[in-house]
């Protein structure tokens, strides 16, 4: 009678545990990589039309950079500004992205809006980021940043209206 026999990877079951003990030396050695621990970081990656300013109309846009690969639906997430001391929000305008590194936020200059000394972006200012999920089973999404403060190159003046 025949019977089926498992084929012996590398020949013995030695082998085989000796390589489960590597992978799991692995997988442990890679978590704590500090590498693995960093915070993402916010950019501003639009340019004022005329100059250091942006005028009514004109959109800035700013991008958080996440120290790993993500997938998700960032549909409803809002990034916290101060421009000139008052509150605004950015809006999200990534869609459905599949191994993602950043996710984009636009904010549109308003009439009422005067900032001479450049646009914040709060810190850990990303609020409801909706469903987003990592490549890596044993992170978790980390969108924590540190504030992004008075932006000199970014300011904002909504009583002009911005050129273009």
């Amino acid at each position: 009678m025949n019977k089926f026999r498992p084929l012996k990877l590398f020949g013995t079951l030695r082998m085989t545990r000796t390589l489960r003990f590597l992978a799991v030396l692995a997988v442990v050695a890679w978590t704590a990589d500090p590498a693995l621990t960093q915070d993402a970081s916010v950019s501003i990656t639009s340019t004022p039309a005329s100059g250091d300013t942006y005028g009514r109309g004109e959109t800035i846009i700013f991008r958080l950079s996440m120290p790993q690969l993500s997938s998700g639906d960032p549909s409803t997430a809002r990034m916290q500004l101060d421009i000139g001391g008052a509150d605004r929000e950015a809006v999200n305008t990534s869609s459905f992205v599949s191994l993602m590194t950043a996710v984009h936020f636009s904010s549109t200059v308003r009439a009422d809006d005067l900032d001479t000394d450049g646009v914040t972006v709060k810190e850990n200012s990303t609020t409801d980021a909706g469903n987003w999920w990592t490549h890596n089973p044993l992170r978790v999404i980390d969108r924590n940043h540190a504030a992004l403060s008075n932006q000199a190159g970014h300011k904002v003046d909504g009583r002009q209206w911005g050129a273009g």
